[in-house]
């Protein structure tokens, strides 16, 4: 099995370290040369225990390694998208490197045979999938999605600094898939990756995304309640 990670930030890159550490091989797209030269140095440019030695062995025995758009995608049988996507002034979403991240890889599918997956686990609010994110992808690769092409919202449920354990011991895998053949492929892929074997949630991408912003506010909720409290009892 080969994917492709797109956006080596403080997501991509631990998923990247933790496929690779499961014999998945992975080939890492970052838009920053200067984290680029870093990561292939096996230097991490984020704070993630452990990361560092992990990355250099993987580098060493080839199992990651760094390049562009366009060779990813024809090397690999899926990409994974983990660009960021800040807050604005207004406090909506920024999606504009997703949706550049999207058309690049529609792009270099354009004149690919195979069938591809491609997989968002970046932070989206309800719909950004099928209203925006689809007419991208079929738009530059010139395809349909079930027809050559899948189209995944996979949303990963980790805390910074244990991003690796916590993406490979799971609590559940949620994927909003477009297609059968979408589905079987990540079910298969997640039951070679998972170390703990967790349930597997198939849905729409609608759902999907819903399922990870309730989860990411009442996370943040618990957080700021935790946090009235402390303050309370301090003062």
């Amino acid at each position: 099995m080969k994917v492709a990670i797109i956006g080596l930030g403080k997501l991509g890159l631990p998923m990247a370290v933790a496929l690779a550490g499961r014999g998945i091989q992975v080939f890492g797209v970052d838009r920053d040369p200067k984290k680029l030269r870093l990561i292939g140095r096996g230097r991490s440019p984020i704070e993630e225990p452990g990361i560092e030695p992990k990355l250099k062995r993987l580098i060493q025995r080839g199992r990651f390694m760094c390049t562009n758009c366009e060779t990813a995608v024809r090397e690999t049988d899926a990409a994974f998208v983990a660009v960021g996507t800040p807050e604005k002034s207004r406090g909506e979403m920024d999606t504009r490197d997703l949706e550049v991240c999207v058309t690049e890889i529609g792009k270099a599918l354009r004149n690919q045979s195979k069938f591809y997956v491609v997989a968002i686990t970046s932070t989206i609010v309800p719909e950004t999938t099928g209203a925006k994110l689809r007419p991208i992808l079929e738009k530059a690769s010139g395809k349909t999605i079930g027809h050559g092409l899948g189209l995944c919202i996979n949303p990963v449920f980790v805390a910074l600094a244990s991003v690796i354990r916590d993406f490979l011991n799971p609590p559940v895998v949620v994927a909003g898939t477009t297609d059968r053949r979408t589905s079987k492929w990540i079910r298969s892929f997640y039951k070679k990756v998972c170390e703990n074997q967790p349930p597997i949630l198939m849905t729409d991408p609608y759902t999907a995304e819903v399922i990870k912003l309730t989860h990411n506010a009442y996370c943040t909720t618990k957080m700021a309640f935790v946090n009235e409290v402390a303050d309370f009892c301090s003062r």
